[in-house]
């Protein structure tokens, strides 16, 4: 059986390496593919296989060449994955970036400095997913 995707654009690779760690651990049957850019992970969705596995993407807020907003906006004016559950995680988010990341159907959770923590925002993540597959 192939195992579900989540795509993660993070620019930084503790970051990265510390969620992987997480959902190799509690949920081995999600597949966390890293992107180090916007662009990277909308490549990603150009390949079917990805895509159609794809239940989740996480976007970091700062990230070179596109952006968080150029990203997301990417995605949700694509039919071909516009669908997928997606959430902005960074340790800043302003009240406007939120608002229009909202606007955009995203949801928005600031970065946790404890493993308990970060635990427990790879939870929320997981249930948009489970969601997502309703």
């Amino acid at each position: 059986m192939e195992r579900n995707v989540v795509l993660y654009a993070e620019d930084d690779y503790d970051d990265f390496d510390l969620l992987k760690e997480i959902f190799f651990e509690r949920y081995p049957d999600i597949l966390l593919i890293h992107a180090t850019r916007g662009t990277h992970l909308l490549h990603s969705l150009e390949d079917e296989q990805i895509r159609q596995r794809t239940s989740l993407v996480i976007l970091d807020n700062n990230m070179p060449e596109l952006d968080d907003k150029q990203t997301l906006v990417a995605i949700r004016t694509n039919p071909a994955y516009n669908h997928i559950p997606v959430v902005i995680f960074s340790t800043t988010l302003r009240p406007q970036e939120i608002v229009f990341f909202e606007s955009m159907g995203a949801h928005c959770f600031r970065k946790a400095v404890k493993i308990e923590e970060l635990e427990a925002l790879v939870e929320k993540f997981r249930s948009l997913r489970l969601q997502s597959q309703d």
